[in-house]
């Protein structure tokens, strides 16, 4: 009923890329550094990554990633991995993704694409007027997943917290309709507690 009467409104965390904000270190690299990532994950060498960034400081500013995606003239967004969106993005994205393959291969460079392709596209999308922007600096979740990465019982560390049942009664008063992460090994009864809410209504 909530998607019905909210069509077609894209829910999408949506922030603009601006100057030197979170957004903008997702652009502001070179393909050397993801493959000294890569690297690293695979044989556990973290001086070539470190070495990465040393040598994209002497290298061209057209080498870098934000520098190669100006030729399309698009405005670039990120934020959350988690969304809903409606056919008409859906659609609008594909088509778009067909029609410039170009684009699709230097985004295969972006750091965390996950995280900027879906809110770059939306936005040029026919429903970009229906997303709710954050300002540059804002951490906001516009979606309907709600990520659990600060309670009144713990401390930010840049991931998600695991849900215990002392984050039940701040839990149930947000407006999202899925929330993570949940661990069961850790703690099921706030699990069982949520089943038991939804049930009784």
């Amino acid at each position: 009923d909530f998607l019905h009467k909210n069509y077609p409104r894209p829910f999408i965390d949506c922030t603009p890329r601006s100057g030197y904000n979170r957004v903008s270190e997702k652009f502001a690299h070179t393909r050397l550094r993801i493959f000294a990532r890569k690297l690293r994950h695979i044989i556990g060498v973290r001086g070539f990554l470190l070495l990465s960034l040393y040598l994209e400081r002497l290298m061209p500013e057209r080498c870098i990633l934000f520098n190669k995606l100006k030729r399309f003239n698009i405005n670039l967004y990120g934020g959350s991995a988690w969304w809903a969106l409606p056919d008409i993005v859906v659609d609008d994205i594909i088509a778009f993704l067909k029609s410039n393959p170009e684009f699709v291969k230097l985004y295969k460079w972006t750091d965390t694409p996950e995280e900027t392709l879906f809110q770059t596209l939306t936005m040029l999308s026919r429903c970009a007027s229906l997303v709710q922007l954050n300002s540059p600096e804002e951490r906001m979740q516009n979606c309907l997943t709600y990520a659990n990465f600060e309670t009144p019982t713990k401390d930010f560390t840049g991931h998600p917290h695991i849900i215990t049942i002392d984050d039940y009664d701040w839990l149930v008063g947000k407006e999202q309709f899925i929330a993570r992460k949940f661990d069961m090994a850790v703690d099921c009864d706030v699990i069982d507690k949520l089943d038991k809410c939804i049930l009784d209504r």
